[in-house]
């Protein structure tokens, strides 16, 4: 579940490692603002190994969110 507080033109989602290596990226599929619920299983299809993770949300080149996760197979 997310929050866009404007359209924006290529949000992304970054799977980044504890040693801050971009383990899978994928592109959201709503753009418009307003709040949106996105499956991440699709950044979790490559079966990352077990550990402390984050989930990076690019809305633009200027705004960030980060979220950590932990993934426990």
């Amino acid at each position: 579940l997310y929050a866009l507080d404007s359209d924006y033109s290529n949000p992304i989602v970054d799977l980044i490692s504890i040693k801050g290596e971009v383990v899978n990226s994928i592109k959201l599929s709503s753009f418009d603002q307003g709040w949106h619920r996105e499956n991440i299983n699709s950044i979790l299809n490559i079966n990352p190994s077990n550990g402390i993770y984050f989930i990076l949300l690019k809305p633009d080149k200027e705004s960030r969110q980060t979220k950590k996760i932990t993934i426990l197979n």
